[in-house]
């Protein structure tokens, strides 16, 4: 098995790893448990290169969609302007 690790802009590690002669590609996430004392690491395959094209698996592809969706459409925004005014002794 062939590993490379490369990073992308948006600082997140990702990487390809040869499997059965198909080189796919996933982003490595890895985090401390501190209740447990030991660290623990994931791979999420998000697609496949084929004749060095990246190819998006359809979760991948599915949550690149919902990042711009949700980026386009940021939430409710209250338009009127709430103030406390204290009047008297203070």
């Amino acid at each position: 098995m062939g590993y490379n690790i490369y990073p992308i802009e948006d600082c997140m590690p990702r990487g390809t790893q040869v499997i059965h002669g198909v080189e796919y590609v996933y982003e490595y996430d890895s985090k401390r448990i501190a209740e447990k004392n030991y660290n623990t690491h994931k791979r999420h395959y998000i697609g496949k290169m084929v004749d060095g094209v990246f190819v998006p698996n359809k979760n991948y592809q599915l949550q690149q969609a919902l990042e711009q969706a949700t980026s386009i459409f940021p939430g409710p925004v209250s338009s009127v302007l709430h103030t406390r005014n204290f009047y008297g002794a203070t």
